[in-house]
C-alpha cells in the first residue's frame, strides 16, 4: 500500500464523479485496472489527476462494451510501455472490428421500432377514441382476449367457430375473408384485431381502408 501526503478526491467524491461505487473502485484497484491509489497521512484513498485520468481511459473502454479481460490486457500493455504499442493497437483493432458489428446490428433493430412506431402512428391518426364506457380501448361487438361474441367465456366460441374465434369477428390479429397475418380491414379494432360487427355508432366512426399490421 503506498502512503504519501497526497492531495485529490476521497473515495467518495471521486465515485459520485464517475458514477462508480465505492466497492467497484476498491475492486478495480485490486485486481489492477488502476494502479494503487495514494493514501492520507491518515491512510484514507486520494484519487489524484493521474488516477482519474486512468479511471477516465477504463470508464471509456468499459462504455464499449470491452470484456474485463481485454481491458486488463491494454491496461497491462500500457504500463509496460511504448514497446507495446502494436499491441495495443492490434487489441482495439479486434474490439472495433465487434463494435462495428454491434452497430449494424443496433441500426437494424432501430429501423424495425421506426416502422412499428409510423405504423402505430398511422393507426392512431383514422382510428376513432373508444366509445364511453368501452374498456382498454375495445369497440363494442368485437372479439378479445380469445373471448367470443355473445359473452361466451374463456376463448368459446358460439356456433361451433373453431379455436375460440367468433364468427363475424377476427381474433388474434385475423381478419374476414382470408386477410392474413393481422391485416386490418375497415376498423379500429385494438391489438391488430378487426371488429366484424361493431355497434352502428361505432362503425359509423371507422376508416374503410386496409391496413398491413407489421
Amino acid at each position: 500500500m503506498t502512503t504519501r501526503a497526497v492531495q485529490g478526491l476521497t473515495i467518495g467524491e471521486t465515485a459520485e464523479r464517475t458514477g462508480l461505487s465505492a466497492d467497484t473502485l476498491r475492486y478495480y484497484e485490486r485486481i489492477g485496472l488502476i494502479s494503487p491509489v495514494g493514501r492520507s497521512s491518515a491512510g484514507y484513498r486520494v484519487f489524484g489527476e493521474e488516477d482519474l485520468s486512468r479511471l477516465e481511459t477504463v470508464l471509456k473502454l468499459r462504455g464499449t462494451g470491452m470484456p474485463m479481460r481485454d481491458m486488463l490486457t491494454f491496461v497491462r500493455l500500457v504500463r509496460e510501455g511504448p514497446h507495446t504499442a502494436a499491441e495495443r493497437r492490434d487489441l482495439l483493432t479486434v474490439h472495433r472490428t465487434r463494435m462495428l458489428a454491434q452497430a449494424a446490428r443496433l441500426q437494424d433493430t432501430i429501423a424495425f421500432v421506426e416502422g412499428k412506431i409510423e405504423f402505430y402512428g398511422g393507426v392512431i391518426a383514422e382510428c376513432p377514441q373508444a366509445p364511453d364506457g368501452a374498456p382498454n380501448g375495445q369497440i363494442p361487438g368485437d372479439a378479445l382476449n380469445g373471448q367470443a361474441r355473445g359473452d361466451a367465456p374463456n376463448g368459446h366460441a358460439s356456433d361451433a367457430a373453431p379455436n375460440g374465434q367468433t364468427t363475424g369477428n377476427a381474433l388474434n390479429g385475423q381478419t374476414p375473408d382470408g386477410a392474413p397475418n393481422g391485416q386490418v380491414t375497415g376498423s379500429c379494432a385494438p391489438n391488430g384485431q378487426t371488429a366484424g360487427s361493431s355497434s352502428p355508432s361505432t362503425a359509423a366512426l371507422m376508416s374503410s381502408s386496409t391496413r398491413t399490421a407489421p
